[in-house]
């Protein structure tokens, strides 16, 4: 257990004015990291934030998004709950607005399985858990409340009517998200994927160890 710390311990995300988180090392499925610099200041609304992309495949329909996250991390179990996800998503343009949303609500889906559950393990070559059995996938209960805002920036060379693709471009940005708000919460970060119970704890521990080791010096 943490020492001064009571289960669960929920994320909060208090960056003074000008002062920036540091970079989400968790890796998302493209195999890059996501950045945000943000910069919050509690007397002042909105959210003020600032970002770079650069398609390393010089993709001509780059697509961008934002992405927020509540988690509630249970202290004594390692279990982490993402509590409320927001998806601000760039998507060129809607034509089906509740076909959009529902492709940003099954991407969201995933992306916090991939984040917290989705974890296929092998032995020489075969899978271990090869159904859902073994394989945890989210149910309808352990979803998060979803906002999802699509930013309709239509692109010439895109779609229909500018449109450009919703379900599988909002996912890299979910891992990375439920990782900042985890070590939001807990102070501590993970750098591995998925996050689960074991990993988290073990995290916990190891923080705990380090700093009662250099009290002692």
């Amino acid at each position: 257990m943490r020492p001064g710390r009571t289960a669960p311990a929920r994320s909060t995300s208090r960056y003074p004015a000008g002062q920036f988180p540091e970079p989400s090392a968790a890796p998302s499925p493209g195999g890059q990291p996501s950045y945000l610099l943000a910069a919050w200041d509690p007397a002042a609304e909105p959210v003020r934030a600032e970002g770079y992309f650069e398609p390393a495949d010089r993709d001509p329909l780059p697509v961008v998004g934002a992405h927020f996250c509540e988690v509630e991390v249970d202290c004594a179990t390692g279990a982490v709950r993402v509590l409320r996800y927001v998806a601000a998503q760039d998507v060129g343009r809607v034509i089906n607005p509740l076909g959009c949303a529902g492709q940003m609500e099954g991407g969201v889906h995933h992306g916090i399985g991939y984040a917290l559950t989705e974890e296929l393990i092998y032995d020489d070559g075969l899978p271990l858990n090869p159904d859902f059995m073994g394989y945890k996938v989210l149910m309808a209960p352990d979803m998060p409340a979803i906002e999802a805002i699509p930013v309709e920036d239509p692109d010439p060379d895109g779609g229909p009517s500018g449109a450009k693709g919703v379900g599988t471009p909002i996912i890299p940005a979910i891992a990375p998200a439920v990782a900042n708000a985890v070590r939001d919460a807990i102070g501590v970060r993970l750098t591995e994927l998925p996050m689960t119970p074991p990993k988290v704890l073990a995290a916990l521990i190891s923080a705990d160890e380090f700093a009662l080791a250099g009290e002692a010096r």
